[in-house]
């Protein structure tokens, strides 16, 4: 699973932009961890209707499913498994495709040589957001 390090590397992050959201984490800018660079805070909340959306949803599926035959409800049935089948491909696909993004960042991290010892912790702590993301 990816970190608030990590996950910007399935985007295709550039090793030099990898190497500042790390050190976000560390030393002089560890207050800045957990503050995205361009959010601006709103000034005012408002209360969502994302929960009286989905009962109404809930209520219009219900009301449909109740009243399919026997043969609709095989034929939707047999539906949701291809959808569901293919979904879990093309899941399996992404995640591979990640993995391998993952991997090559980790060798630049890698084969990364830092300007001082006092870097080395640096490094350490990048291959272990990365290595991390990856278990």
């Amino acid at each position: 699973m990816p970190t608030g390090y990590t996950a910007a590397i399935a985007d295709d992050i550039t090793f030099d932009d990898f190497v500042m959201r790390c050190a976000r984490g560390m030393g002089a800018l560890v207050m800045m961890r957990d503050e995205p660079a361009d959010a601006p805070i709103p000034e005012r909340f408002e209360p969502s209707d994302y929960h009286l959306k989905r009962i109404a949803e809930a209520s219009a599926s219900l009301i449909r499913l109740a009243g399919m035959t026997e043969a609709e409800t095989e034929q939707a049935a047999s539906d949701a498994h291809e959808t569901a089948v293919a979904e879990q491909a093309e899941a399996i696909h992404r995640k591979d495709m990640l993995y391998e993004k993952y991997n090559a960042m980790l060798a630049k991290v890698k084969a990364w040589k830092p300007p001082s010892d006092d870097h080395e912790g640096f490094k350490k702590f990048m291959v272990e957001q990365i290595t991390g993301s990856t278990e």
